[in-house]
């Protein structure tokens, strides 16, 4: 799910219990990344790939 405010989406995970915020249209930095694996838990491994 996408929905946000300004130019930052928030996403989330399919089970619905997790959810992260990222900015849209932009490159995300290493951290970003690895905050967003942390926010979402529950998604398989190799789902970045």
């Amino acid at each position: 799910m996408r929905e946000g405010k300004g130019d930052h989406e928030r996403w989330t995970c399919p089970c619905g219990k997790h959810k992260t915020a990222l900015v849209q249209d932009t490159e995300n930095s290493p951290g970003v990344v690895g905050q967003i694996i942390k926010d979402m838990a529950c998604l398989p491994k190799g789902w970045l790939q």
